[in-house]
């Protein structure tokens, strides 16, 4: 009896039959939190293929009224899929991204056409919404036949867990500058003296910019829109994608611009450097691959309209001509004049809603109104030009922008 007494009081060993009752309750814990490490893993690599590839489907949105083409709408996906493979690579993950997953519409984020950070897919956006954003869905789940197989989960019966992550992208409307309002040049903008160019007008060199004296620009602190004068290398010499300008050319606001007194700025401010491929996109109407002047940028201007069945972004009916004279003493309205060589305009005239496109050179005289003084408020009196060459114009001009 003393020896059972004993063995009753005697507690060594105790512990070792606790670890035993519990050791799989800890080792199933150990398990599942390796497994849950797993998926988190996963989770932040999905989220951030799901960011990338929103942002990188949003960068190919073009400017819009609402709706995309087929093609449009099939680059924006095919862009958004490149990137997701390329941040998980199929041959790891299989495919995280179908093109069903991936959506265009408009993102609202401040309530001006609906609830507030709100993304409204394309087919039920709100009236006047453009279509601004993509939103994609990466996957590593069921349906995607690429669920995440658990390790030591599978002790508890659990072999394969789905996760999903998704990402809004925004893209605001590009402003495209000189293809919205102005001169384009691949080759050199040369222009007079004592012009002015008003409402955000953009003029572009590819080779550089030339101006003479006493040119007045809207721009400043009291501008409501600042002219561009841009150039790929502002540093350099004329020729080279650089500047020339002359003397007493001023950057003020607009009121200023017919007070006969010059600033003497000299545009420090008004000048920016940018190649004509910062803007231009896939639907450029030249190809930047050939030099200027080469015979193929009016093959592809002629190419582009005939593509558009006559429904060009401009909705007027191109004009075909080598040689384009605009007589002094006119006005032109409401034309897309397309030159196999040069466009020339005399002196006296008015443009209104006119887009002249040209292989070679543009060449204005003097006393041109370019555009509408009241466009800003009217959005009509567009004036775009651009040559394959270079872009003249004399003195005295008055250019209104966009």
């Amino acid at each position: 009896m003393r020896t059972f007494r004993a063995l009753r009081r005697d507690t060594a060993g105790t512990a070792l039959i606790y670890v035993t009752l519990t050791l799989p309750v800890i080792i199933g814990f150990i398990s599942l939190g390796a497994d849950a490490g797993l998926l988190f893993y996963y989770q932040g690599r999905l989220l951030n293929t799901a960011d990338a590839a929103a942002l990188a489907g949003a960068a190919v949105i073009p400017d819009n009224d609402g709706t995309l083409t087929g093609t449009k709408r099939g680059a924006v996906v095919s862009e958004a899929m490149r990137f997701a493979r390329k941040n998980m690579p199929p041959a790891q993950h299989q495919a995280v991204l179908n093109g069903g997953d991936v959506e265009v519409g408009h993102w609202d984020a401040d309530a001006s056409h609906g609830a507030a950070r709100t993304f409204y897919a394309e087919g039920n956006l709100p009236q006047d919404a453009v279509i601004n954003a993509v939103r994609v869905s990466t996957k590593r789940a069921q349906a995607n036949g690429n669920e995440v197989s658990l390790i030591f989960a599978r002790a508890l019966g659990f072999t394969e867990f789905g996760l999903s992550a998704g990402a809004v992208a925004t893209s605001e409307p590009v402003d495209k500058g000189c293809l919205t309002a102005g001169f384009t040049a691949l080759g050199i903008a040369e222009g007079g003296s004592q012009n002015t160019i008003l409402d955000g007008f953009c003029i572009h060199g590819e080779e550089g910019v030339k101006f003479g004296s006493q040119n007045c620009m809207e721009g400043g602190e009291d501008a409501d829109s600042e002219v561009i004068i841009s150039m790929p290398h502002p540093g350099a010499g004329l020729g080279n994608g650089g500047h020339e300008l002359g003397s007493d050319n001023e950057v003020v606001s607009e009121s200023m611009c017919n007070d006969g007194v010059y600033s003497n700025n000299d545009l420090p401010d008004n000048v920016e450097q940018q190649s004509i491929a910062d803007f231009a996109d896939d639907d450029f109407i030249f190809d930047l691959d050939y030099p200027a002047g080469d015979s193929d940028h009016v093959d592809k201007v002629r190419a582009k309209i005939d593509d558009l069945s006559g429904s060009n972004p401009w909705g007027l009916t191109p004009i075909f001509q080598d040689d384009y004279v605009i007589s002094s003493d006119s006005t032109v309205s409401n034309q897309l004049i397309i030159s196999n060589s040069k466009i020339t305009i005399g002196s006296n005239v008015s443009l209104n809603n006119v887009y002249l496109l040209a292989k070679e050179n543009v060449e204005f005289g003097s006393d041109v109104t370019i555009g509408s003084p009241d466009f800003c408020n009217t959005q009509t009196g567009q004036v775009f030009i651009l040559a394959g060459e270079q872009a003249k114009f004399g003195s005295d001009n008055h250019m209104n922008g966009r």
